[in-house]
């Protein structure tokens, strides 16, 4: 039997370049500003509102269970609850 022994890329060689890779990304999204965004963009998730167009804080007892968007918002009262807008 003939012995064949395999030729590719190491392994060392994809992880140096995954890390690479990573650095770049980071690199432009400082430099290009959108750094600052994804922070803003974070802070919205963390700390959420109901009010917007879909949405609206009710009373628990005026919004059905289908229509509740369980969470914690920072302009929903205690005895409130967020609730999809409905078209009556």
């Amino acid at each position: 039997m003939e012995s064949k022994k395999a030729q590719g890329i190491s392994i060392n060689a994809i992880i140096i370049a995954a890390l690479a890779l990573i650095v770049l990304v980071v690199l432009i999204a400082v430099f290009t500003g959108q750094f600052g965004n994804w922070g803003l963009g974070l802070d919205q998730t963390t700390n959420p509102t109901c009010t917007s167009d879909t949405h609206e804080p009710k009373l628990s007892s005026e919004c059905s269970a289908i229509n509740t968007l369980f969470g914690k918002y920072k302009d929903v009262s205690p005895g409130y609850v967020c609730c999809k807008k409905t078209s009556d």
